[in-house]
């Protein structure tokens, strides 16, 4: 159930992102593209593999990395993009 609270937030998060003229379009379109990630591993564990053979859970155990090395990344590539536009304000306006 968290998954999909969690999918529908960050896609809510992502319209604001890029409707928002400070912010290039490509961090929003980063965000959209975990929460499609995060909505087919969340469709794989309910009603994809078996998780009582060894194959179902290297899928399972392979797609939950997936997963997180995703969302770390996501979350690097916003924070970097928004400490470098913060910079750039920075050295505009002192």
């Amino acid at each position: 159930m968290f998954s999909v609270f969690f999918i529908i937030a960050l896609t809510l998060v992502t319209v604001p992102i890029i409707s928002n003229n400070f912010f290039p379009n490509r961090y929003g379109y980063i965000v959209l593209f975990y929460a499609i990630i995060l909505a087919f591993y969340t469709v794989l564990v309910s009603m994809g593999v078996n998780i009582n053979t060894e194959q179902g859970l290297s899928i399972l155990a392979t797609g939950q990395k997936i997963v997180i090395y995703f969302g770390f990344l996501c979350v690097f590539v916003l924070a970097f993009g928004a400490f470098k536009k913060s910079n750039r304000v920075i050295e505009n306006n002192p």
